[in-house]
């Protein structure tokens, strides 16, 4: 693995277990309480499909692509939304949080 420098850590998961829950170890056992998750379709679905998120923005730009891998789906209205340097913004808060 690649050393720790300033506020960047890296971590060695094993990839024959659910990465998910050793990532949420690892994070628990370093005392790591904020988390910003970037990543594909399956990435963020499987942090939704679980509940374990407790806010989310979704950020829609006013370009059409015309093909490529849907957007993830949140099944709920969004609780708050602005415009932002020509996107729609839209945010999300887990009911169980907070």
């Amino acid at each position: 693995p690649k050393p720790d420098r300033n506020n960047l850590k890296y971590a060695v998961l094993d990839r024959d277990e659910d990465v998910i829950p050793a990532l949420l170890v690892y994070l628990y056992k370093h005392h790591i309480q904020s988390v910003l998750v970037e990543g594909g379709k399956m990435l963020i679905d499987e942090f939704l499909r679980r509940g374990i998120w407790d806010e989310a923005r979704v950020f829609t730009g006013n370009k059409i692509f015309g093909r490529g891998v849907p957007a993830p789906v949140i099944l709920a209205e969004p609780d708050d939304h602005f415009e932002f340097s020509g996107s729609k913004v839209k945010i999300y808060v887990h009911p169980d949080s907070f």
